[in-house]
């Protein structure tokens, strides 16, 4: 297999059917035959999150599986600058290691098609997954990947980044239809790999770090959660946690403090961790202040 990734960075990436553009961020391959507008005009694009030092091998696995498929691609690839900064799981970019963007006039069953290959491909390889991009819509057993669409109901495109109620909804136009709802990376091909940090990261993105306190896992496989008490337990819901107003809250270690309790029936799959890795909520199994810089 071809180091894609190395080529890109060095300028000598060459491919009778892809054209390269390199960036200080990104390193993208565009099929010269792909019609950009229609990548506008769909929208979607699925993220795979990758662990920083794994970035390389993924992508030159991804790219020998797009530039072997029969249809023309468009995906695009952290540079290892701010692969780097991705280790930090607070960083804006965080979780958005490569980016394979769809096209209106590719049926989605494609998509799906490619995307299994790409997962079984990673799995079998070791590719280690990382916490999923903050508001991307989780893909059921996928050890990496998300998606999203970044278009408004008008068409324009409105960066997550500059508006933090945007960042937590994967898609900006609640009238569009989602094509990939159904899509899940079959179950016997997903066993649960999620680090207790990689949990707790997720839950600190996706609920804001300034709202978690501390996050313990328990030996019952449930998470408890301590925020200040006037963060409401409706909220979890941002985990991807059903009916969240339900989950059971009580009193935190000091004034001011709540805890709300997760059950592990309740567990989305980017909460659920590997039953090796549980163990009781003690005193010690908290992760204060977890990732605080």
């Amino acid at each position: 297999m071809k180091d894609y990734y190395n080529a890109l960075q060095r300028g000598q990436f060459k491919d009778e059917r892809y054209r390269a553009h390199i960036s200080t961020s990104w390193l993208q391959v565009t099929a010269k035959d792909c019609d950009v507008q229609k990548i506008e005009d769909a929208g979607w694009k699925f993220r795979f999150s990758i662990a920083a030092d794994d970035i390389p091998k993924a992508w030159n696995i991804l790219s020998d599986e797009i530039m072997r498929d029969r249809l023309p691609h468009a995906a695009k690839v952290a540079t290892p600058a701010i692969a780097e900064k991705m280790k930090d799981q607070l960083y804006e970019q965080a979780g958005k290691s490569i980016t394979l963007y769809t096209s209106s006039d590719i049926k989605p069953q494609h998509y799906m098609n490619l995307l299994l290959r790409i997962e079984e491909r990673f799995r079998s390889e070791g590719i280690r997954g990382v916490a999923k991009a903050r508001g991307d819509n989780i893909v059921p057993n996928s050890l990496y990947i998300s998606y999203r669409n970044d278009r408004l109901a008008h068409g324009g495109y409105n960066d997550a980044r500059n508006n933090d109620s945007m960042a937590t909804r994967f898609t900006y136009h609640g009238g569009r239809q989602d094509p990939y709802c159904n899509f899940a990376v079959p179950q016997s091909e997903a066993p649960v790999r999620n680090s207790k940090l990689t949990v707790s990261a997720t839950i600190k993105r996706e609920l804001g770090q300034e709202n978690v306190i501390n996050c313990a896992f328990r030996h019952d496989g449930s998470i408890d959660i301590t925020v200040p008490s006037t963060f409401s337990r409706s909220n979890m819901a941002l985990l991807g946690v059903e009916d969240a107003g339900s989950l059971i809250r009580r009193p935190g270690p000091e004034p001011g403090l709540a805890i709300v309790n997760v059950p592990a029936d309740r567990q989305p799959d980017q909460l659920k961790i590997a039953p090796d890795m549980i163990t009781p909520a003690t005193g010690r199994g908290f992760i204060s202040r977890i990732l605080g810089k």
